[in-house]
C-alpha cells in the first residue's frame, strides 16, 4: 500500500484510522510495520504516481488533493456526503478518470487544512503585515496559470484558526496512540 509521509495526517495517519477501524492490524505503524499490510511511505503525489503504474501497488492513501481528479464524482457522492458539500476538491472530481481511473474505498471525516504558522516570539512589526496579507489575499493569489504543470494548490484562501478546529487531529493521534511530543 502507498501511503503518505508517516507524519501526514490525510495521507497516513487518517488513513490508519480507518484501515484499524476496518479491523486490520496496523501494529505500531506508522513507526512500526503493521502485520496486515506493506506501507510505502513517500509523499501524496508519489503514492497516486505508484498506485496508477506499478501493478504491486493494489491501495493508496493520499488526500483528495492528489488522487479526487482520478476518481468519479459518483463515488463521492455514494461515500461522503461531507466530502460533497464541503470539499474544494469535489469540483474536480474525475476530471483526469481518462489518463487513470481509481476506485475510492473510503474517506475519512473532514480534517481541518494545514495551518500556517509564526513563532510566538515574533514581535517584529511586520508580522501583523504577513497575517494581514494572507488573511486578505485574493483568490487568484493561490492559483496557477494555465501553463502551470505543477500540483495545484490544495486550498483557495487562508482563513483565522483556533486550537479547537484541530481537534480532529488530536483524536486521531489519540486513537493511533501517538504522543506529539514523539513525533519527528
Amino acid at each position: 500500500m502507498a501511503m503518505g509521509s508517516t507524519l501526514s495526517v490525510s495521507g497516513t495517519l487518517a488513513p490508519l484510522t480507518i484501515l484499524k477501524d476496518a479491523g486490520l492490524d496496523i501494529g505500531t505503524a506508522p513507526d512500526g510495520d503493521p502485520p496486515d499490510f506493506t506501507p510505502q511511505y513517500s509523499d501524496h503525489s508519489t503514492a497516486r504516481k505508484q498506485l496508477i503504474n506499478d501493478p504491486s501497488i493494489v491501495a493508496a492513501s493520499t488526500g483528495a488533493f492528489s488522487t479526487a481528479p482520478h476518481v468519479p464524482q459518483e463515488q463521492f457522492d455514494e461515500k461522503s456526503q461531507d466530502f460533497v458539500e464541503i470539499s474544494s476538491e469535489y469540483e474536480g472530481a474525475g476530471s483526469a478518470t481518462d489518463e487513470a481511473r481509481l476506485d475510492l474505498l473510503a474517506v475519512s471525516d473532514p480534517l481541518p487544512r494545514a495551518p500556517i504558522m509564526a513563532r510566538s516570539d515574533w514581535e517584529d512589526p511586520v508580522r501583523s503585515d504577513v497575517e494581514e496579507t494572507l488573511l486578505n489575499a485574493p483568490t487568484e493569489a493561490f492559483q496557477h496559470g494555465d501553463d502551470y504543470e505543477g500540483d495545484e494548490l490544495w486550498f483557495s484562501d487562508v482563513v483565522p484558526g483556533t486550537a479547537e478546529d484541530y481537534e480532529p487531529i488530536q483524536q486521531i493521534l489519540d486513537e493511533l496512540a501517538i504522543e506529539f511530543e514523539d513525533l519527528s
